[in-house]
């Protein structure tokens, strides 16, 4: 029963991600690699010791987010060994993300109209919830189809140099720096500054939030009632183990925990395909120690740039003149995608169109499942904390 609900739940997530859904013969490749992966670590004795040394509810995490990502590597370490992923020169999928940045920027400014009182939604009761909106964004039903003055407008967007074609964070850590955004200390996504200017929707942006601040404050007394149940359990509790050593976390997207496991109980194939990997997936791991300075960014993009290229051998690329090559190349590059980008916009638009016309759902993030669950629990301490503050356990605030 187990090993089928391990089928069943990899076959969603490797169908509905990277990986063309069609092509069986790639799925049961990684299914069993992922299985064969999670069995070893899971049974062998080496290993079992190797990971006691570590938080024992970690475990379990790493186990299968490692299985994961010995799957992707092992499937796509060979491909990385030759060329950078398909996916930096496919135009047609910064286009499509092009329209998800368009609705993005709605969901951003309806934000603060539900925050303000201004707009009921029935698709939302607490702020996580425009966090699920976000990665499910081309589906959002309380958001006005795109139009194409909106294409239009992004066109213009795409014409300009300050156009960022780079994915620029997760909305929820956009909403959580609003304060920052306001006085300064950081700036708005290009395309959001952009469509400010034009449209003068940064008028949103000024309106108060009410429902952030009710929210906060029921996470407050949850947080104090919590606590305080937390102290009288710990004094309550008499125990001589206070002085046990707390474990170490181990994580699979720690590129030196990880880096370190391969080592130490993995082939030499099986450590190249990851080195390879690795190379086209830096952004996946959040413990690199990065070198200081310009000096050094300017080399990273300057490599991936050139990567990039590697595909267009005979591309003859227009550059301006510039005191530096590689900033000239590096911007000649960006001019020249963004143009690649706008071109295939219009195709992008009017396959939209067709699903919205024809009421073909787009395709769901697997992160939208994740986060379904974390809203789950939101909702309920908002309930918990309005109940502490002799409010009636409803989403009407």
């Amino acid at each position: 029963m187990e090993e089928a609900n391990n089928s069943k739940k990899l076959q969603g997530h490797y169908s509905s991600g990277h990986y063309n859904e069609n092509d069986k013969q790639k799925l049961e490749r990684l299914i069993r690699i992922e299985a064969e992966t999670i069995d070893r670590l899971t049974n062998d004795l080496e290993i079992k010791a190797y990971l006691a040394c570590f938080e024992d509810q970690n475990v379990k995490d790493f186990v299968e987010n490692y299985a994961t990502q010995k799957a992707d590597f092992i499937e796509r370490g060979p491909d990385c060994e030759s060329e950078y992923e398909l996916r930096y020169n496919d135009f047609s999928e910064l286009a499509i993300n092009g329209l998800k940045e368009i609705q993005l920027k709605k969901l951003f400014d309806k934000y603060f109209e539900w925050g303000a009182g201004l707009v009921e939604i029935k698709e939302v009761c607490v702020t996580q919830e425009f966090e699920m909106w976000a990665v499910n964004i081309l589906n959002c039903p309380f958001l006005p189809p795109i139009s194409a003055d909106e294409i239009s407008l992004y066109g213009k967007y795409l014409e300009s140099p300050g156009c960022n074609l780079q994915k620029e964070g997760d909305f929820g850590d956009l909403l959580a720096i609003i304060d920052d955004i306001k006085e300064g200390s950081y700036d708005l996504p290009a395309w959001f500054s952009f469509h400010n200017l034009y449209t003068g929707a940064g008028k949103y942006m000024l309106l108060p939030n009410y429902k952030e601040s009710k929210e906060s404050l029921y996470n407050s007394l949850v947080n104090d009632r919590d606590k305080k149940e937390l102290t009288e359990a710990s004094l309550a509790k008499e125990t001589t183990n206070d002085t046990m050593d707390e474990k170490p976390l181990i994580y699979a997207e720690s590129y030196r925990r990880i880096l370190a496991f391969i080592e130490k109980f993995e082939d030499n194939k099986t450590l190249r395909h990851f080195h390879n990997y690795f190379k086209m997936n830096k952004q996946k791991f959040w413990d690199l120690e990065k070198e200081d300075g310009k000096e050094t960014e300017l080399k990273d993009k300057i490599e991936a740039v050139l990567k990039k290229l590697e595909p267009f051998g005979d591309l003859k690329l227009p550059i301006e003149a510039h005191s530096d090559w590689r900033i000239a190349l590096i911007n000649a590059w960006h001019k020249w995608e963004r143009e690649r980008v706008k071109e295939c916009l219009p195709a992008a638009y009017d396959h939209y169109c067709f699903r919205i016309q024809t009421k073909i759902p787009f395709q769901k993030s697997e992160s939208l499942f994740e986060r379904s669950d974390i809203i789950k629990l939101f909702k309920n301490r908002i309930l918990e904390g309005r109940k502490l503050n002799g409010e009636p356990e409803n989403f009407d605030y």
